[in-house]
């Protein structure tokens, strides 16, 4: 497969699509030491240069990838793991949340690195599953490296329909309300939002 490769501009502006995948595939005899180690990290630079080299490699390196990230975060100090994601990265600081949650999810044993899926924004979907709705995705086949992100949406929004089905009128009408309560508040902040940005405005 052809390696393609990523400007940190482009990659920022498409911060929103949350990393749709990683692209090119393992130099065929650095696989194995990719996927299995790592080198010793004590700096930003340095952090910066092994995670850079990582993002244009396929699909295993986004798990390795979020492990430099979870190490960095517990070996730097605050700050300077500040500057490492936001300024020192090939991609942004909502990608760098996310990878840290696949690691995470994988190095805590919910999820076998065989489950994941290809794209690490659709594994990023998988690690905000509660245990028993991991298990629940699992014995439906979600956990493979061809789930979509609509499959498990679907799957969740299916789920969400469902317990409504069953919930008593009585239910049903005290969580309208609270729902229209909770519409009624973002609205009310909504409103307050607009009008602290036109002042500011006024008063340029």
């Amino acid at each position: 497969m052809m390696a393609i490769g990523f400007s940190k501009s482009g990659l920022r502006r498409s911060e929103a699509t949350q990393v749709a995948a990683i692209i090119s595939p393992y130099n065929a005899d650095r696989t194995s030491d990719l996927r299995n180690s790592m080198v010793p990290c004590a700096s930003v630079e340095e952090y910066s240069a092994e995670i850079g080299k990582l993002w244009d490699h396929a699909k295993q390196s986004f798990l390795l990838i979020g492990r430099y990230l979870n190490q960095a975060k517990e070996r730097l100090a605050h700050g300077e793991f500040l500057r490492l994601v936001e300024r020192e990265l090939p991609f942004g600081r909502g990608q760098a949340f996310q990878l840290r949650a696949v690691a995470t999810m994988v190095d805590t044993g919910k999820v076998l690195e065989d489950e994941l899926p290809s794209s690490p924004s659709i594994a990023y979907e998988l690690s905000k599953l509660e245990p028993l709705e991991l298990e629940e995705a699992r014995k439906q086949g979600l956990l493979k490296a061809n789930t979509t992100r609509a499959q498990i949406r679907d799957w969740r929004r299916g789920k969400s329909l469902s317990g409504l089905s069953e919930i008593s009128e009585e239910s049903r009408h005290r969580l309208k309300a609270a729902l229209m309560k909770k519409i009624e508040k973002l609205e009310l902040d909504l409103a307050r939002a607009r009008d602290e940005l036109h002042h500011l405005d006024a008063h340029r």
